[in-house]
């Protein structure tokens, strides 16, 4: 799910807790934390754009794990709004992803992904994790048109950017010894 839904889900969640705690900054931080959790994308990112290793898949803060620990210490421990609102904006987030990406039944388990070393072959099913790396317009779900022509511009950077360092590597000579 992109942004557009997490703001959605997010937002019925944030007015959800204002409800039910009457606490405004509670459901800003249920909001924030619902949306704004996409940021772990970027490490992803750059391990696939930057370092060029595709194998692994990490969105370090999507798990499970988090909003179950957040729950037992919100319920036992730290009875407060705002503890409340995170947790229950992370829980929205990583309950609507799982859902609507159709991955394997662990995926979304942080424990899962550290016992295989983060290999997308177990998070992804299919062996197909194409679409874990589609770059910032798809997880912002333009139109059509314009993300066909935004994603056209970027693969075209992107190719760009590999031919000029092919040639800087073939134009470069080992020193001698």
């Amino acid at each position: 799910m992109g942004p557009l839904g997490h703001t959605v889900v997010s937002g019925a969640v944030a007015g959800g807790v204002w409800a039910a705690t009457g606490s405004m900054p509670a459901a800003g931080i249920a909001l924030g934390v619902g949306v704004l959790m996409d940021v772990d994308h970027l490490y992803d990112y750059y391990h696939r754009y930057v370092k060029r290793e595709d194998g692994q898949i990490f969105v370090l803060l999507h798990a499970w794990e988090y909003s179950l620990v957040g729950l037992a210490v919100w319920a036992f421990v730290f009875l407060n709004p705002l503890l409340l609102g995170a947790v229950l904006g992370h829980l929205a987030h990583v309950t609507t992803d799982h859902v609507a990406n159709h991955l394997s039944r662990y995926a979304y388990s942080i424990v899962y992904r550290v016992a295989h070393g983060f290999d997308a072959a177990y998070i992804f099913p299919s062996g197909n994790s194409v679409h874990s790396h589609k770059p910032a317009f798809w997880l912002l779900q333009l139109d059509r048109r314009l993300g066909n022509w935004l994603e056209y511009r970027i693969e075209a950077l992107f190719r760009g950017s590999v031919r000029r360092a092919a040639r800087s590597e073939a134009t470069s000579t080992p020193a001698d010894d």
